[in-house]
């Protein structure tokens, strides 16, 4: 029951339901792991940290503990080597085959071996989806009594009837909240509706804050999409009758990609949400980005036909919570250098922070007078684990490192607008962070290394290098 509820998006009612279980079965590993994820879709992320790593060490050799414990490890603690480790074994057993292929393979976004190209990476990926993101007809059979349900609740609700001469435009995503998604879709999607466009949301989140509620002011119709699967999104795709589609999901929502690998909109993009590199499918008919993000020379990385939008691929809107930008003048490594103070940041999901980018961050570090503040600002740097692996990387130089964990995104950007200085990661770029540092007039520092897949090359694209 705890398992249908937290299915269901009841979480409360799944935690509750898996803490008697445990009062009355305290070796029930399953209720542990129901439990667990309660608390993250809760918002208590620490307690299933804590819980996630309990199970794990209570139950090393049980598959779902190890695959739930090692996205974990690389989503909320930062350690994609650490979690590409953990799921070895995983990859030999054939129920577990797909999922940890899954976040090996993303994994490699964050922190490849130096051996590994760009152009391997994307062969492994595309051919990833060539054996998983399919739905063959026995698999879709297998859902056939839960599409049913699905469209049954979806014919009674009250979908709109599209207008003529309307275009109804479709948009997936599960972050239809305050996230890249918005940020640097709304004024795209604005215009739309101001030229006579129908927008229909097709949320995989029930999460909403103020950013939501704008987009709700923007849609002909909202479609919950939250609790279903593969074959059901298909379904319901083609029962909203779209012109066209925007996958505002990729590589986070891979049951939205295997939905749309079987084309249920007449047109399908694939645009900003996930979008670290090619979904590997051909059902798209276009993959939106820009001449910076996608030369020449990197067509061959992708299934899909790329439509360039010129120099720019989105546009950022700053939230009403915007602090005034700081006075700071033009600031560089070198200037902080000769000047011998200043703040320099890092602001990234730490999984961003590669061990090659350490590495040469920590000989950044050595070059920097006692007087610059060095500061590694992200929510997760509030668990200890997070924290000391990049300590650990650092070495002597991370006694110059301190760590802040903002409480929201107000307080986050006026962090940002503190710093003199911010350094890029790598080979995992910055998006809505650099956008977001351009708007406030922060400099952005980015090393000199290989950039080739779309992920690699969001810093460039928005400093216009």
């Amino acid at each position: 029951m705890g398992v249908c509820c937290l299915g269901l998006g009841m979480y409360k009612r799944a935690l509750n339901l898996a803490t008697q279980a445990l009062e009355l079965q305290p070796s029930l590993w399953q209720a542990r792991l129901v439990a667990a994820n309660a608390n993250k879709n809760l918002g208590d992320k620490a307690q299933w940290i804590i819980g996630l790593k309990a199970l794990f060490e209570l139950n090393p050799g049980l598959p779902d503990v190890r695959m739930e414990y090692a996205s974990a490890v690389m989503n909320s603690l930062g350690d994609a080597k650490a979690a590409r480790e953990m799921l070895k074994p995983l990859l030999k057993d054939p129920k577990y085959t797909e999922q940890a292929q899954l976040l090996r393979l993303m994994s490699l976004l964050y922190d490849r071996p130096a051996a590994m190209s760009a152009s391997l990476l994307s062969s492994e990926i595309i051919a990833y989806a060539n054996s998983y993101l399919n739905i063959t007809p026995d698999t879709a059979s297998t859902y056939d009594r839960l599409v049913k349900l699905a469209l049954h609740d979806f014919n009674a609700s009250e979908y709109p009837p599209k207008k003529e001469g309307k275009r109804r435009v479709g948009l997936i995503s599960a972050l239809f909240t305050a996230s890249p998604v918005f940020f640097l879709t709304i004024d795209a999607l604005e215009r739309m509706v101001a030229d006579g466009h129908e927008l229909v949301f097709l949320a995989r989140s029930r999460r909403q804050d103020w950013a939501t509620d704008k987009l709700k002011n923007l849609a002909t119709a909202w479609v919950d999409l939250t609790p279903y699967d593969a074959p059901q999104i298909e379904a319901l795709i083609k029962a909203c009758n779209l012109d066209e589609l925007f996958d505002m999901a990729g590589w986070t929502d891979v049951q939205v990609l295997k939905a749309l690998a079987s084309k249920p909109a007449p047109a399908q993009y694939k645009w900003v949400g996930g979008q670290s590199c090619t979904t590997g499918l051909k059902s798209f008919d276009g993959f939106i980005t820009d001449d910076v993000h996608t030369p020449k020379e990197s067509y061959k990385l992708y299934t899909e036909p790329l439509l360039s939008l010129g120099n720019h691929y989105v546009h950022y809107t700053p939230p009403p919570y915007m602090p005034e930008p700081r006075a700071r003048g033009a600031v560089s490594l070198k200037t902080l250098k000769d000047k011998g103070q200043g703040h320099l940041g890092i602001i990234a999901n730490p999984v961003k922070l590669s061990e090659a980018f350490l590495k040469v961050f920590s000989g950044t570090l050595k070059s920097l007078p006692a007087g610059v503040r060095v500061s590694l600002v992200d929510q997760r740097y509030q668990y200890t684990a997070t924290k000391q692996r990049v300590i650990d990387a650092l070495g002597s130089q991370a006694e110059k490192v301190e760590f802040l964990h903002p409480k929201d995104h107000p307080e986050f950007l006026e962090i940002l607008n503190s710093f003199d200085l911010i350094v890029d990661t790598f080979p995992y770029s910055g998006g809505l962070t650099v956008c977001e540092a351009m708007h406030l007039g922060v400099p952005v520092h980015y090393y000199q290394v290989e950039r080739h897949l779309f992920c690699e090359r969001h810093v460039l694209s928005h400093l216009g290098a």
